[in-house]
């Protein structure tokens, strides 16, 4: 479920800068940097990429250091040759200021036709562990279903449920029904009044459009939450993203080519619901762009 969130998600997060106030973004083959600047000190992130192989088996390291001391160490192996259409990953995170640590080791599989597992052990600092597994299968050409379940070793019990139904009725829409409950999961657990429900969509317009919406339930509160996003590239080199959701926060983007491998970002965020005069907008411009 955690990948299909991450896949959502991209219409609501990317080149929303506005918060952020100063924002740079540089590229090449085998590194990536990152600054922002808000309201308190530079954030600073540098990210490198390692490659080798052992045994004929592709492995791919991936180092994050951050100015915030929050570090992580990413990798991939490649062990389709010893179990088929397998690998094993894992992330490592460590905050040199506080010194907490976590470990997540990953083992994917894609053997069996129209279905995907991936199995999760994560272990945190202090002796802490949970396993999760994660399985989707695809129902039939448009229609597909995913579950998973977190079991937390420590407190002995599932602290976590999804499952998802998955749509995809022609090349232009893609949709999912989840049902998400977060918390102690046990025999007096109300199925009915526990947890979210949640309704997203993305849809493309034209080739150049796309627009989609989140929409969640909480089963408990009886509230709900809806939020509206919409991505066009009306000339070629730009393009403009904007997004508002159900409490009046909204925040609008654009992208501009400048350069052969650069790009210029602006944004400016607000609420809709506050009166003009008292308005107090965010607005943050970057760069983005490729050094090789």
């Amino acid at each position: 479920y955690s990948e299909l969130e991450d896949y959502y998600s991209k219409l609501f997060e990317n080149h929303f800068i506005a918060k952020e106030g100063f924002y740079l973004k540089f590229k090449s083959k085998d590194y990536e940097g990152t600054v922002t600047k808000g309201s308190g000190k530079p954030l600073l992130e540098f990210k490198f990429d390692h490659k080798y192989e052992i045994n004929d088996i592709k492995i791919k390291k991936t180092f994050t250091l951050r100015s915030s001391g929050e570090h992580t160490i990413d990798g991939k192996a490649d062990i389709s040759k010893v179990i088929d259409k397998s690998a094993l990953t894992h992330s490592f995170n460590f905050n040199s200021a506080t010194h907490d640590f976590d470990a997540l080791f990953s083992f994917h599989n894609k053997s069996i036709k129209k279905m995907y597992s991936r199995w999760d052990f994560h272990y945190f600092k202090g002796g802490e562990w949970t396993f999760t597994p994660n399985v989707s299968r695809q129902l039939c050409k448009k229609i597909a279903i995913g579950w998973d379940f977190t079991f937390n070793g420590a407190k002995n019990e599932l602290t976590s449920m999804n499952l998802a139904l998955m749509f995809r009725p022609n090349k232009w829409v893609r949709a999912v029904l989840a049902r998400n409950i977060a918390g102690s999961i046990n025999k007096n657990t109300d199925w009915l009044r526990t947890g979210l429900v949640t309704f997203k969509s993305r849809s493309k317009l034209d080739k150049n459009t796309k627009i989609g919406f989140d929409y969640i339930y909480n089963l408990e509160t009886k509230a709900a939450a809806l939020e509206l996003g919409l991505k066009t590239h009306p000339a070629e080199g730009f393009m403009v993203k904007s997004r508002i959701n159900s409490g009046g926060d909204a925040e609008v983007a654009a992208k501009l080519k400048i350069a052969d491998k650069w790009h210029l970002l602006v944004a400016t965020a607000f609420n809709a619901g506050e009166v003009t005069g008292k308005q107090q907008p965010h607005i943050g411009v970057g760069l983005e762009g490729k050094l090789d």
